[in-house]
């Protein structure tokens, strides 16, 4: 998630964090039990927490529902991704976004 992810407020759409498996024993995400967090920036309440997110391969999809109170106005939020890969429980992030009003 290299480029600059702004979502218009009133959508709901996907952000996809593409994955790197630094030892490559990984080749896809399909039985990790992905889920994400999202918060405000430096905020340390949640907008959504433990949602269930898609993988196709190596990249997680995280729907964002901007149509919710919680992003009534223009900022800065955090995505955050984990994973239930036993006995490890990575979690990754914050991965920044954008959404305006």
């Amino acid at each position: 998630m290299a480029e600059r992810i702004v979502l218009p407020r009133g959508t709901v759409e996907h952000i996809p964090v593409d994955i790197a498996d630094r030892l490559q024993n990984l080749t896809s995400l399909d039985g990790t039990a992905a889920r994400y967090d999202i918060r405000a920036h430096g905020s340390t309440s949640w907008v959504v927490q433990s949602q269930s997110a898609t993988t196709i391969g190596m990249t997680v999809y995280c729907l964002v529902d901007t149509t919710t109170p919680a992003y009534a106005t223009s900022g800065r939020y955090e995505l955050f991704v984990q994973f239930d890969n036993l006995p490890e429980h990575p979690r990754l992030g914050p991965f920044d976004f954008e959404v305006n009003v």
